[in-house]
């Protein structure tokens, strides 16, 4: 039997997966279906649920965003929808579906939990950005927000409604001049995959085994201890491991 390539060429497959959501989505605001479904994507992909996250569409009210991406620098770690206790049983739930649809592993679940986000929010035609705060703890994600929110709505469009949001900006910018001053560039390049990234960095760092990748990994958070500490304190935060 062959490697089934139809759930990579054609997105019918997702079809049954947001009705089946739709029916846990309707017992909870939108705002909340979209967050709880977001969770589940994290968990599937950069598995950092414990980062406070928002979740940004191009037809969003663009005050509104500023508002929520400054919510989301005050916010504590693990304060987020995949710690919620009333969010649990719909987050079970639809990983439960995805499950039940064979759609829990690798690309696939990513994929699945990135349409799940589009249906809580009745936007299937558009694509989403999640703002995770990153740059609370990595100095190469200092001036990634920024960056997105240029992508995202334009150069004029975020100019012109930033007046009104001077604390956001201001609080960004600090954080941008905050890594720029650690003096670490972006570790993984413009343009790179993943995978190529992590292949990269195992040669330059010589890693033959999972020991020496947990050194190393240990080894870059201890550089970062400045740069962390610095970062929580400019959002009046507790620094957390």
């Amino acid at each position: 039997m062959g490697f089934d390539t139809s759930r990579y060429t054609s997105n019918e497959w997702l079809a049954p997966i947001g009705e089946k959501a739709k029916e846990v989505f309707r017992h909870y605001p939108r705002a909340v279906a979209i967050e709880s479904a977001s969770a589940v994507l994290y968990q599937y992909d950069s598995g950092r649920v414990e980062v406070p996250w928002t979740t940004v569409f191009p037809s969003d009210d663009i005050s509104r965003v500023y508002e929520r991406l400054l919510t989301t620098l005050r916010t504590p770690d693990h304060q987020t929808p995949a710690f919620d206790p009333q969010l649990r049983e719909p987050i079970k739930q639809l990983i439960k579906i995805l499950s039940e649809a064979d759609a829990e592993d690798g690309a696939i679940a990513c994929h699945a939990s990135y349409y799940l986000v589009q249906v809580a929010a009745g936007k299937l035609e558009e694509n989403f950005r999640t703002y995770q705060d990153l740059a609370r703890r990595y100095p190469q994600y200092s001036n990634e927000w920024i960056n997105t929110l240029l992508e995202q709505f334009g150069y004029d469009r975020v100019l012109k409604a930033a007046v009104q949001h001077l604390e956001l900006f201001n609080l960004l910018h600090k954080n941008e001049t905050l890594g720029l001053q650690c003096g670490q560039p972006r570790l993984q390049q413009d343009g790179e995959s993943t995978p190529d990234f992590i292949r990269r960095a195992i040669q330059a760092l010589n890693i033959t085994d999972m020991d020496s990748l947990v050194t190393t990994t240990k080894m870059v958070d201890r550089r970062n201890i400045p740069y962390r500490t610095a970062a929580y304190n400019l959002r009046g935060l507790p620094i957390t491991a």
